[in-house]
């Protein structure tokens, strides 16, 4: 989660990273390399490790497409069905990553440890799953500009994503892949998430 410094722990860190002592070497991970300041980027090499999507268990990945394949009402009403429904399985993915950590958990190692690493991991997780739902958006927004199915992410779903496109306007479906974007940001930041879908996903 090299993303999350901020900006005065990124600065501090910058002049260990120009000045490493001895043979070191950093890793610095992170699935938002932009979020990264431009002076450490600078000063990195960049290497993809992954492609995003088996970093989601199945499991999670199958529920949450059978939430975003769902039929939805009126916007307004959906955004906040939607977002109860995500909110829902968010709670049980973190119970799921926590509990998951605690039984990795080394000998001698602090609660409060194991604590940290459990939020991380399900911030991890977390991550790759608000990913999917920008991707699902990125997808009806290619097909109400008239892509015909080539090059979608979820290509198996074709049809479902062109179905949901119809009617809709490029700037609507500009607008709900810009809308995830942005809860994707904003709970980055560790705002609380279901107020922030709910907003969120009015416009999704």
């Amino acid at each position: 989660g090299a993303d999350r410094l901020g900006d005065a722990a990124s600065n501090a860190f910058l002049k260990t990273l120009e000045e490493p002592a001895g043979q070191s070497m950093f890793l610095l991970l992170t699935d938002q390399p932009e979020a990264l300041l431009p002076t450490i980027r600078s000063r990195c090499q960049i290497i993809t490790v992954s492609t995003g999507r088996e970093s989601l268990p199945r499991a999670w990945y199958d529920r949450l497409i059978a939430i975003l394949k769902r039929p939805r009402g009126k916007l307004s009403v959906c955004g906040i069905e939607l977002a109860r429904e995500l909110s829902l399985l968010l709670k049980e993915i973190k119970a799921a990553a926590e509990d998951e950590v605690a039984d990795e958990a080394l000998e001698g190692e602090t609660s409060e440890t194991v604590v940290a690493r459990g939020a991380a991991r399900y911030r991890e997780i977390r991550s790759s799953f608000l990913r999917e739902v920008v991707l699902w958006h990125r997808d009806i927004l290619m097909c109400a500009a008239g892509a015909d199915g080539v090059g979608l992410h979820f290509a198996d779903l074709a049809d479902v994503i062109r179905h949901r496109a119809q009617g809709m306007t490029l700037a609507e479906a500009l607008d709900r892949v810009t809308a995830v974007e942005k809860i994707k940001e904003r709970l980055e930041k560790n705002l609380f998430e279901l107020p922030v879908l709910s907003v969120g996903l009015t416009h999704a």
